[in-house]
């Protein structure tokens, strides 16, 4: 899905943030004593947002991309709220069980079905 030729594509770019994320907690801020755990919480959202994106038009009908839009943008923003309500230096760990709960059920098994 993310091989060398297809580098312009969206899945090749959430590999490369992956990447991106990785590096940044367990080289810069881990070692240096930084805080870190802000950092999972940005990459849950970029994360949902962009795998959002890579399944809007393989799995949906271009009639229902409000629809879409609506529980997409509603989940990230409730994530959000959640955890800045709890405390944006701590990993909230609730939130992304309730934001990677669509995306796991949903998504895992429409792309499972559509790989058979």
């Amino acid at each position: 899905m993310a091989g060398i030729r297809k580098r312009d594509t969206l899945i090749w770019r959430y590999v490369l943030t992956g990447l991106m994320f990785d590096v940044l907690m367990n080289v810069i801020l881990r070692p240096n004593n930084l805080p870190y755990l802000w950092a999972p919480n940005v990459y849950l959202v970029v994360e949902f947002l962009m795998l959002s994106y890579y399944y809007k038009k393989r799995l949906f009908n271009p009639a229902y991309y409000r629809m879409f839009y609506v529980v997409t943008y509603g989940l990230a923003g409730l994530f959000i709220a959640h955890t800045v309500y709890n405390g944006w230096q701590a990993f909230n760990g609730l939130g992304a069980a309730v934001l990677f709960f669509p995306l796991l059920c949903g998504y895992g098994i429409a792309g499972l079905y559509q790989m058979i």
